[in-house]
């Protein structure tokens, strides 16, 4: 027997076969964020899986501008290779080892060895983009003080 609160008549007693189940709305992943349970295990997948959207609009938006230097883009586009790798490697993990990806060092340093490439790209690329910008800039000075060089200089007027 339980005691239930009822608007206006104070606590009455309610039997278990009687209640009705309480239904809970669930909003992934923030209706876990507060629960008593909450781990690391139970939230990180569902994060996970929300970053995908956003990352995937982030190369869309990097690709349409045209502005990125190729290696970078290719760098950033990599990265998909180490996510589309590290998860067949951590249900390997898991299923072989009975542990997560971080504590099998050869399947963890196999697949963080990807993200060490993904980000080798993104750096000679911004490198590379920086050099070819100084470059231009520096040809284009070259060019106004070639422009300025060449033209004539006006003579003096001759006063009598």
């Amino acid at each position: 027997m339980n005691l239930v609160p009822r608007l206006g008549h104070g606590l009455q007693t309610q039997e278990p076969s009687s209640a009705m189940p309480l239904q809970v709305a669930q909003v992934f992943p923030f209706d876990q964020a507060w629960a008593p349970d909450v781990n690391t295990a139970s939230l990180a997948p569902q994060l996970f899986a929300m970053s995908l959207f956003p990352y995937l609009c982030f190369l869309f938006f990097l690709t349409k501008s045209g502005k990125t230097p190729k290696l970078t883009l290719f760098g950033f586009y990599f990265l998909l290779v180490f996510v589309g790798a590290t998860i067949p490697a951590g249900i390997y993990a898991k299923s072989a080892y009975g542990t997560s990806l971080a504590n099998v060092d050869w399947l963890h340093g196999a697949a963080e060895s990807l993200l060490t490439v993904t980000n080798l790209f993104v750096v000679l690329g911004l490198r590379q983009g920086i050099r070819e910008a100084e470059a231009a800039k520096q040809a284009e000075a070259d060019a106004a003080a070639a422009k300025e060089a060449a033209a004539p200089t006006p003579e003096p007027s001759k006063r009598a």
